[in-house]
């Protein structure tokens, strides 16, 4: 009963009373329904909460509403989620009609016996229930910052789990939530639970999106349930691995579907192999024998055995919006549980030792999506094994989406060989790549170049108003959709050139919200990633071959593991290392050839400006989400300047002369005093920097103390000796506890012509010391504290003195936040960047007041247009 009342409450008491109620109507509208709930009412908030729905109005669903929503998940930092949207994967959801709630209901069949012969008897290996104890509250709280995704039927999202398990608002009360769900994961392994109290834990939403045509059924689970499950896989995961690996390559293994490619095509190009099959199975994940594959986990994984037990034995339900009845989830696994992969890579071993006899014939699985390659008559045994043993385990082969891909002297043969299934000779696609001929690759990758040019177009109108969010979505989310293609496909450089077209003429221009023709010299440029002064937007004719080759060498000993046939894959954790190191190495030594290249053929203030971009800390606005509740989110305007002042571009629309009379020029309007926007640089730096202070738990932080009289005390000449002396931030228990620190900030210009003629860590050493040799000694000798300069640059780099402030901040900041000491170096960075690159755009076009008169006007020559009096 406790755990359906969890389940129900964020559904009922959370509802807003309507779609334009405010906080405080929301905060009036719960405390009547916490009363209400208190009474048992319950009935009475059901009825609130069906008339709400009711009476909400449904969104009309066309381009402009589906860029809105891709904008709001951006800035939500939802790349996954805002990705749905753009192409052919933007669809809607269907009306819950009689025919679309048939074929939801044709789509989760009902359960069966397990057939005689499916059920493995070998001997179960003892559990020790200590080894559940890893699970504690730590480890549900990693696994809470993890998730994704919508709510289940309980309403409450994995933003608002996340808020109520890692939010450091609700102090200790986060903690014992947090070790409450450890103990109940840890319950759930061990014993059994009564089906009845697990009811409203395993129950999903089921939505029917638009396949265009048909329905496509989406499971949205409860949150706490993948919070469990994600919990429990992370701890199992090499228990999961030693059950399935190396032919199930579904079940978490690093690098598992590129391996599966490349074994399948060097197994295609086999001069020993005749044909290679490529199997699809209808309904496969809802239609495994969920009886077989519970009592086959005793034998095969039994550590994950119990939990499995109390979450699928008895069918969940599946609630439809819309719709007045639920449909059962009774075969299969259920979408939205993270331990769904493992379960189903497990139900299908059985099946998978039943064909792993034949020989001359080497299978490779990926969840259901299964191939076996080798002569024509060893496929053909095995093609008809499977057709006999899989229905049993839930595996039913469809042989009308099933193609065999043959060499072509063998067709006729083939095609006698094999009359219920497809044959080609050309290739087919396989696990979003493509095996076959030269002529079928081609094919492949137009009609994959085709859409990505397309969806690129897309993103590119999104730019005209939201280059930042569309500039993120393409880095971290559209270039997903061809670099798996380039990591698994070979020889397919050439066919990239009408998307690199579209990346140069279109896209580049509309994030840089400008009319031009991107030259090759700034191409390469914006090819190289930010660390090395890029934008991390490749030419991918250059690089898909090379990332083919690294796919390849990441993954040999999977392959080869698979190619073997082997029963059992242990992973040398040493050679993967040194494998991935090489590759880093690799790629690092070709970014800082062509960064080289580049340096020798640009001018002098645009080699300054680039070498600027590559400092440690100066990108981190750019590889930054626009996340809009952290202040990471720029306007057009603010990122097209960025970038100009990044790649020393032209500002656009700016006057001829500044508001002080001299010529406007970026150089000139990052030093003019003149608006005062020099201070708001330092200030706001300056303010953040002790704001920060605050938050990782330093002591008596102030701004600009005012530092002890000297009282005659001999210090070294330059020190500054005034009674009013001021630093910019003090704090205490920042390098040793209680002491007092006192830290100077400040930020200039490389370009300026004081600076410019010094290599680039000579500036801020030079600043370092000068800032030193004012307030060192005074700070030592008279404050008893210590002192640190704070140097910064308006391209974001920063001195050596300031990246040891950042680092022993991050430190500190990992006790009070919880988060990881790289997160928190990361977010620190991020901060104060933008606080310099805010303020830094704002210095451009920030109005100066009036424009002063560069030359005095004689008094003769003013007009004051008098009259004769009298």
């Amino acid at each position: 009963m406790c755990l359906t009342l969890l389940m129900i409450m964020p559904a009922l008491l959370l509802q807003k009373p309507s779609q334009r109620s405010k906080s405080s109507d929301h905060k009036t509208a719960l405390q009547r329904r916490m009363v209400l709930w208190q009474e048992g009412r319950l009935m009475e908030l059901v009825s609130e909460g069906k008339e709400i729905q009711r009476r909400m109005q449904t969104r009309k669903f066309d381009r402009e509403h589906s860029e809105k929503v891709f904008t709001r998940l951006m800035m939500l930092g939802k790349v996954s989620a805002a990705m749905r949207w753009i192409g052919d994967s933007a669809t809607g959801v269907l009306k819950p009609t009689e025919p679309v709630i048939q074929v939801l209901k044709d789509k989760h069949p009902s359960a069966t016996a397990a057939p005689p012969g499916t059920c493995l008897h070998g001997p179960s290996r003892r559990v020790e229930p200590v080894i559940y104890e890893n699970i504690d509250g730590d480890s549900i709280r990693n696994a809470a910052k993890h998730v994704k995704g919508a709510a289940g039927p309980s309403g409450l999202d994995a933003d608002g789990w996340q808020r109520l398990l890692c939010s450091k608002q609700f102090g200790k009360r986060s903690d014992e939530l947090c070790s409450a769900i450890a103990i109940m994961v840890r319950q759930m392994c061990v014993r059994n639970f009564d089906p009845k109290v697990l009811y409203a834990f395993t129950a999903c939403r089921l939505v029917p999106l638009d396949k265009k045509p048909g329905v496509r059924p989406i499971g949205i689970g409860e949150v706490l349930r993948r919070i469990m499950g994600k919990s429990l896989m992370t701890l199992l995961q090499n228990d999961i691995l030693a059950s399935t690996a190396p032919i199930q390559v579904c079940a978490g293994l690093p690098g598992g579907v590129e391996a599966a490619v490349h074994a399948a095509r060097e197994l295609f190009d086999d001069p020993e192999t005749e044909a290679l099959v490529l199997v699809d199975a209808e309904n496969a994940f809802n239609s495994l024998n969920r009886e077989a594959a519970l009592n086959n986990l005793y034998v095969l994984c039994p550590e994950a055995a119990t939990y499995l037990l109390n979450t699928y034995r008895e069918p969940a339900k599946l609630f439809i919006s819309g719709a007045d009845e639920a449909i059962l989830s009774e075969s299969g696994t259920t979408q939205g549980d993270p331990p769904a992969m493992s379960f189903y890579a497990c139900g299908t071993m059985p099946l998978i030792s039943t064909t792993n006899h034949l020989e001359g014939v080497k299978q490779i699985w990926y969840a259901d999506d299964s191939a076996a390659g080798g002569k024509l008559q060893g496929v053909k045994d095995w093609w008809d094994t499977l057709c006999i043993n899989g229905p049993a385990y839930g595996y039913k082969p469809n042989s009308c989406k099933t193609w065999l891909i043959v060499k072509p002297q063998l067709e006729t043969k083939a095609r006698e060989l094999f009359p219920d299934i497809n044959v080609t000779t050309v290739g087919r696609r396989y696990l979003g790549s493509f095996i076959g001929s030269e002529e079928g690759k081609a094919a492949f990758m137009e009609d994959k170049v085709t859409q990505w040019c397309k969806d690129l177009r897309q993103l590119t109108s999104i730019a005209s108003r939201e280059p930042q969010v569309a500039y993120s979505a393409f880095v971290y989310g559209l270039s997903k959709r061809w670099n798996y293609v380039c990591r698994t496909t070979p020889g397919i450089s050439a066919k990239l050139i009408p998307l690199e077209h579209v990346i140069r003429e279109e896209f580049i221009p509309a994030i840089l919200h400008r009319i031009f023709s991107c030259e090759d010299n700034l191409r390469d440029m914006f090819a190289l990633p930010p660390r090395y002064g890029g934008m991390g937007i490749p030419i991918l004719m250059n690089t898909a071959d090379r990332e083919y080759q690294y796919s390849v060498r990441a993954t040999c000993m999977l392959k080869e593991a698979i190619l073997k046939q082997e029963n059992e894959y242990y992973e040398d954790i040493n050679n993967s290392h040194e494998i991935k190191e090489s590759i880093r190495a690799d790629r690092n030594l070709y970014y800082s050839s062509k960064q080289s290249e580049i340096l020798t053929s640009l001018q002098p203030t645009a080699k300054l400006m680039f070498q600027l971009a590559a400092e440690k800390g100066a990108s981190s606005w750019l590889t930054a989400l626009p996340l809009k509740n952290y202040g990471y989110l720029l306007n057009k305007q603010q990122f097209s300047d960025a970038i100009a002042l990044r790649y020393n571009l032209t500002l656009k629309d700016c006057p001829k002369l500044c508001a002080c009379g001299e010529p406007y020029s970026a150089n000139h309007a990052l030093t003019c005093k003149l608006g005062g926007y020099v201070s708001l640089r330092h200030n706001s730096l300056r303010d953040s920097l002790a704001n920060i202070m605050r938050t990782v738990n330093c002591k008596d932080v102030q701004t600009e103390p005012i530092l002890l009289p000297v009282n005659g005390m001999q210090l070294p000449r330059g020190t500054i000796t005034g009674d009013q002396a001021r630093l910019d931030v003090s704090a205490r228990s920042v390098w040793n506890a209680l002491e007092r620190a006192f830290f100077d900030v400040r930020v200039f210009h490389a370009p300026a012509p004081t600076n410019a003629t010094k290599p680039i860590p000579a500036m801020y050493l030079a600043h370092e010391n000068e800032k030193k040799r004012a307030y060192n000694a005074r700070v030592i000798e008279v404050e008893k504290g210590t002192f640190t300069p704070l140097v910064f640059s308006t391209s974001g780099g920063m001195g050596v003195e300031a990246q040891r402030l950042i680092k022993r901040l991050a430190q500190k900041m990992e006790g009070p936040t919880g988060q990881r000491y790289s997160d928190s170096v990361s977010y620190i960075r991020k901060r104060l960047r933008f606080e310099v690159l805010k303020t830094t755009v704002i210095s451009l076009r920030g109005d100066r007041g009036p424009r002063l008169r560069t030359h005095p006007v004689l008094i003769q020559e003013l007009d004051l247009n008098l009259e004769p009096y009298g």
